[in-house]
């Protein structure tokens, strides 16, 4: 029961730590200004509404193990999306004068930050106080979380924040295009999350892509044939892959930072030809480049956040895929391995790895073997002649496979399937096998000897 509250109280505390942060660049924009605060105030009221209404819908509405879920993520996604993209849209624009709608217009931000999050937070707690059958617990342990969360942002925003110089910072622009990258970076750590906005999109693409390939197809009647290879077929498989989705993700979401840093960045330098002093000359546009450098700092941070989102949905589209090695054994006569290409768990044309073991003595022989697509089905030792990591490292030994290629888990190089099979760089160290229709055979001599011979090339150690 321990454990579980401490979860409640860990979860809360990550939330509130996160709109603890939103608030200080809100915050953090009026101090560089030198502007009254009653903006960053009104931010702070609209998150405190978004605890109260977002918490009381969240435990109400929302299903601990699921329910509402998708459209509940759906609308937080949308939120964060809507700050993000419009970034690009307010290059030069300034928040209103009059202190009634900037109340206004702050108080619905702040509401906006957190409404969602609030209610995804309130429906874990409320499923951990059913699962300890213990509901005031569960609330007092997230509640606990918000305050502590909290009370960082009250002791950062009294004594760090105003000895912080962001002067020259932040522009409207930049400000909510680091507020749209920090809610869009967390939201795949939610609770409610199944998918984050740059999987959805890619996903979302890629549907909608090859289904647009499918029908122009179908209108320049070269649809798709089981047996037959159409006119233009792989460049339409092309275009309708994951590849083009995920060139085109790329370009949706790095838009906003990229097409405000450009524009930063085009500036023209300062008219400097009035002035008569080298020296005066050389300052102003000194000062004018530490600007531009300032200015940049937003969205440079809001690039990184988007590169290590696209990265952790890449991997989580294409995880590597390690399968235990399966256990094999020669016959005594003939001493050859024979291993089924196809069998209860598949066969090899679907062209992902397999691994197996052959205990030679008291040591463990491992090697791999993959249908390569020329069709051939290639077999080498689960290790490189290139990386050596020390024995104790057993993780970083030898191979896995991310989508067609393989990869090495030592130094996480692609190495294509095409050469798998080829001596030589970072590919596997292969050993001559042969197959028919039903089986792959191989010489237990000739594993032996090419396995005696890898052993011979210095274990180097390792750093990771």
């Amino acid at each position: 029961m321990t454990e579980s509250l401490l979860a409640a109280f860990l979860v809360a505390l990550r939330e509130s730590l996160e709109l603890s942060l939103l608030l200080l660049l809100i915050d953090s924009y009026f101090k560089a200004r030198s502007a009254e605060r009653y903006g960053a105030r009104a931010a702070g009221y609209g998150a405190l509404a978004a605890l109260v209404a977002g918490g009381a819908a969240g435990y109400a509405f929302l299903d601990p193990d699921g329910g509402q879920r998708g459209l509940w993520a759906f609308w937080g996604s949308t939120s964060s999306g809507l700050l993000f993209f419009s970034s690009p849209f307010l290059l030069g624009k300034r928040l209103p004068a009059r202190k009634a709608r900037l109340g206004i217009l702050l108080f619905g931000t702040g509401f906006l930050l957190f409404f969602f999050e609030a209610g995804a937070l309130a429906s874990v707690l409320k499923g951990t106080g059913l699962a300890l059958t213990n509901n005031g617990g569960a609330m007092l342990s997230g509640l606990a979380g918000l305050l502590a969360g909290l009370a960082i942002l009250g002791l950062f925003s009294r004594f760090v924040l105003p000895r912080l110089d962001t002067s020259g910072v932040w522009s409207l622009s930049s400000l909510v295009l680091s507020l749209g990258a920090i809610r869009l970076a967390s939201s795949g750590m939610d609770e409610f999350y199944e998918h984050d906005v740059v999987i959805g999109l890619q996903l979302g693409l890629t549907r909608w892509l090859s289904e647009a390939v499918h029908h122009v197809q179908a209108l320049l009647l070269i649809a798709p044939h089981p047996y037959l290879e159409m006119p233009a077929s792989g460049l339409m498989s092309f275009l309708g892959g994951d590849r083009i989705a995920m060139a085109l993700t790329l370009a949706v979401i790095f838009f906003p930072p990229v097409w405000i840093l450009g524009r930063l960045v085009a500036a023209p330098d300062p008219e400097v030809g009035h002035i008569r002093v080298g020296a005066e000359k050389r300052m102003t546009m000194a000062l004018f480049r530490q600007d531009i450098f300032r200015q940049g700092i937003p969205m440079m941070a809001a690039f990184f956040l988007m590169v290590v989102q696209v990265h952790a949905a890449n991997l989580s589209l294409n995880p590597l895929f390690d399968p235990k090695p399966v256990h094999v054994s020669a016959d005594e006569d003939e001493r050859v391995i024979r291993i089924p290409l196809a069998d209860a768990a598949g066969d090899f044309s679907d062209r992902r790895i397999r691994k197996y073991v052959y205990f030679y003595g008291d040591r463990k022989i491992v090697f791999l073997a993959i249908q390569r697509p020329d069709g051939l089905v290639a077999t080498a030792l689960d290790e490189c002649e290139i990386c050596r990591p020390a024995s104790w490292n057993v993780k970083a030994i030898g191979y896995a496979q991310r989508g067609e290629n393989l990869v090495c888990k030592y130094c996480v190089t692609p190495i294509s399937a095409h050469s798998v099979g080829d001596p030589g760089g970072c590919n596997p160290i292969p050993f001559e096998s042969d197959a028919d229709e039903q089986y792959l055979y191989i010489a237990v001599d000739k594993l032996i000897e090419t396995w005696n011979e890898a052993q011979k090339i210095e274990k180097a150690g390792t750093h990771f």
